[in-house]
């Protein structure tokens, strides 16, 4: 399998900002409930020598982020009443927008100068009548789909005070091969790529915490080894194949160590190994199982599941091995941790009385239980995004095993991508600046 990996070109470089000192919270991210504020993207006035496709590819990208961050309600063009069409305030009538229930505009200008494009961005308060941002995006013509995520991501930020994540990239187990290989996508389910093309069984995709690397476990030579793949040059490494099992990896919150569950000796154990495989030290001695280690953001402690009491349940310890703690005590199978960017929260899943699976978040020492899904299906494989905003998961509740994402308070929950296909093992990653291309 020949890989190569792409690097993309600086995209930004930003002219200026207007914003007003006393910014407004339009939409408050931690709110219970979160309305979508409506928002029309209009298509970028286009320059002399601009490619059409790049155009219609640059708005394409800029709505579906704003889609998937779960806070605008993108409107379809077809709604567009506007008859004076300027690009600056005072060059069309913001009655043409507020008139269609428009609170949110972004208008553009497309420009191509040798081999850069150079995209203008506009964002507008149309119902107060002001200007939120403008500013000015350059990149290579063949990174129209980095300068989208980019100007979404400031959208966003402009309108809840928090960046968004557009660019971010998540990494799943896929069955659309027949096999379970590994696949990447981004945020609002394009530009999917496969990683792995060995035919066989390939599980627990995890991120580095720069984005730049991948970790798996795969049974490509027989036994579930431990593989990492370089997306920065494509080089693939085995980090373990000791006899049996080799699974459930999670890299420190600094990237260079890495809690494994590996059963050589017997019983699955949690292990710290560097990146190279070596064992720094041995984290669990149970006869039971222990497994699906997640470090603290602090590095300092990790939550596990191990059955040594019975069934699955949550367990918390410090980073040598000290201080077990049982944390979950509600239910008779408990699994999936993973502690949250912040530190505050863990997020897990368990069977409900009910006989279908959930997903729960608790603080660390197993305190304010919170019930996110409910009467959906099954709900397994919680992950937390990099900015702890946005937990994804895997639910059946609209047949096939899909990806979902919700607010960490469990609201507004939405189906990544539909496909004919199951999907599980979702792993979301830091914003990628470089391209993911496989050949």
């Amino acid at each position: 399998m020949k890989k190569s990996i792409l690097t993309a070109a600086a995209i930004i470089a930003s002219l200026f900002i207007l914003r007003n000192a006393a910014a407004m919270m339009y939409i408050d991210i931690n709110a219970p409930t979160i309305t979508r504020l409506p928002i029309a993207v209009t298509m970028p006035v286009a320059g002399p020598g601009s490619n059409l496709n790049d155009v219609e590819l640059l708005s394409t990208v800029i709505s579906n982020a704003l889609d998937a961050s779960g806070y605008f309600a993108v409107m379809n063009p077809s709604m567009f009443i506007e008859k004076k069409a300027g690009l600056l305030m005072g060059q069309f009538n913001l009655s043409d927008w507020t008139d269609i229930g428009a609170e949110g505009l972004v208008k553009m200008a497309y420009n191509v100068q040798g081999r850069n494009a150079v995209v203008q961005m506009y964002l507008y308060d149309v119902v107060q009548g002001k200007s939120l941002l403008s500013k000015q995006y350059t990149g290579s013509i063949g990174d129209v789909r980095y300068i989208g995520n980019s100007i979404a991501n400031d959208i966003i930020d402009a309108f809840t005070g928090h960046p968004g994540l557009a660019g971010s990239k998540i990494a799943f187990v896929s069955k659309r091969t027949g096999t379970e290989e590994i696949d990447t996508m981004d945020l609002d389910g394009s530009n999917m790529v496969q990683l792995t093309y060995n035919k066989t069984i390939n599980i627990s995709p995890v991120w580095s915490p720069d984005g730049s690397r991948l970790l798996f476990t795969s049974y490509m030579h027989q036994n579930p080894d431990l593989y990492m793949f370089n997306l920065l040059n494509g080089i693939l490494t085995t980090v373990s194949h000791r006899h049996g099992l080799n699974i459930s990896p999670s890299f420190s919150p600094d990237g260079s160590e890495i809690a494994v569950s590996l059963s050589f000796r017997g019983s699955p154990e949690i292990y710290l190994i560097d990146p190279r495989g070596r064992i720094i030290r041995q984290l669990t001695n149970t006869s039971g199982i222990n497994v699906s280690p997640s470090f603290s953001p602090d590095g300092k402690k990790l939550a596990f599941v191990s059955n040594r009491a019975g069934g699955p349940q949550i367990y918390t310890m410090n980073a040598d091995g000290s201080d077990v703690q049982r944390i979950t005590f509600t239910g008779d199978y408990n699994a999936s941790c993973s502690w949250s960017p912040n530190g505050k929260r863990i997020v897990f899943s368990g069977l409900s009385k009910g006989g279908t699976y959930d997903i729960y978040t608790m603080a660390p020492d197993g305190s304010e239980l919170v019930r996110l899904t409910e009467d959906q299906g099954d709900n397994t494989s919680p992950r937390w995004s990099p900015d702890g905003y946005y937990i994804i998961f895997v639910s059946s509740r609209d047949g096939h095993h899909q990806l979902y994402v919700m607010n960490a308070n469990g609201s507004n929950q939405h189906r990544i991508i539909a496909t004919d296909y199951n999907m599980s093992s979702p792993s979301w990653s830091s914003r990628i600046n470089f391209k993911i291309t496989i050949k």
